[in-house]
């Protein structure tokens, strides 16, 4: 476990339905649309985050590089500017999934000393840096310092 510190960064999300492949394909589409109409190219920033909110939402989330112009936002994709930020980080590798990011939640928690009886009500984001086809991958799960579960 470590923390890192981030600078404020600029992301598009959109909602995923549930947790199956077929739902993560279709946030995948939604915004791969949003940046084809926008004309830029965004498939190959890094990292891709699923993050998980307190009430118990996934949202697709891709970095976008400083400078770059974005459309408006559309009804299904936001965009969103993440402060500067302190996040507590716990590597892991394996092929990325909701229940791998949950369970690294849990441990990175454990390894705070927090005790969590409901994940599903701490926010926290799985951080993926290979496609998901890659052969080996770098993920992280991230919890923000200034979280109330911490406190």
């Amino acid at each position: 476990m470590k923390y890192t510190e981030f600078v404020p960064t600029t992301w598009i999300r959109t909602k995923v339905a549930g947790t199956s492949d077929s739902d993560f394909l279709d946030a995948n589409g939604r915004l791969k649309s949003f940046v084809k109409n926008g004309e830029i190219s965004l498939d190959n920033t890094w990292p891709v985050l699923i993050n998980h909110t307190k009430d118990n939402h996934l949202w697709l989330c891709w970095f976008v590089p400083p400078n770059t112009q974005l459309s408006a936002a559309s009804s299904s994709v936001e965009i969103f500017h993440l402060p500067s930020s302190t996040f507590y980080v716990r590597n892991f590798g394996g092929t990325p999934s909701v229940q791998s990011g949950k369970s690294n939640a849990a441990k990175l928690l454990s390894d705070l000393k927090r005790i969590c009886s409901n994940l599903d009500s701490v926010e926290y984001s799985g951080a993926g840096y290979d496609s998901f086809w890659a052969l080996k991958h770098h993920n992280e799960v991230w919890i923000n310092q200034d979280s109330k579960l911490l406190d």
